[in-house]
């Protein structure tokens, strides 16, 4: 009998809640920028920030998956911000972060965004809530299977 319950307690959904990201980053106009060891001596003008925090979760805007909420994004001098950018990582200390490509979550750039038409989005529904509501909504239903589980194990037992 004891075998089987660590049997059926081994059926039970289970959610990881943790990320796994390759590096640290963060997110400028668009574009993903690893942040590098390299440090900076030579910043210009401040071109942006980091408007939202996560290690968890994706996020939109200026994101970060290490730095917090108002760590500060500037040129560097002698290169494109296209390229690589500063980012302030203690008071008048910067490191180098280099453009690894197009954020997923977001699709245009700040300009491109711009550009487009005035259009009502449309919202699909989705989103990170009703992900997270799935997933609990899973570990219910692995336990309800539990409880007929053993209930069965037990009305097959007299």
């Amino acid at each position: 009998m004891l075998y089987s319950l660590f049997i059926a307690l081994l059926t039970i959904p289970t959610t990881a809640f943790a990320t796994s990201w390759a590096y640290i980053f963060v997110v400028w106009d668009g574009h993903t920028y690893e942040v590098t060891n390299n440090k900076v001596s030579a910043v210009g003008e401040q071109i942006g920030m980091v408007t939202s925090y996560s290690d968890m979760w994706p996020q939109s805007g200026n994101f970060s998956n290490h730095y917090p909420k108002g760590t500060k994004y500037f040129e560097i001098e002698g290169i494109e911000p296209s390229d690589a950018i500063a980012v302030e990582v203690g008071d008048g200390h910067y490191k180098k972060a280099e453009n690894r490509g197009r954020y997923e979550k977001s699709p245009v750039t700040d300009q491109e965004r711009n550009d487009l038409p005035l259009v009502e989005a449309q919202d699909s529904g989705r989103n990170e809530e009703s992900s997270t509501f799935a997933q609990i909504k899973w570990s219910y239903f692995g336990v309800v299977f539990l409880i007929l589980f053993v209930f069965v194990l037990f009305k097959m037992k007299k």
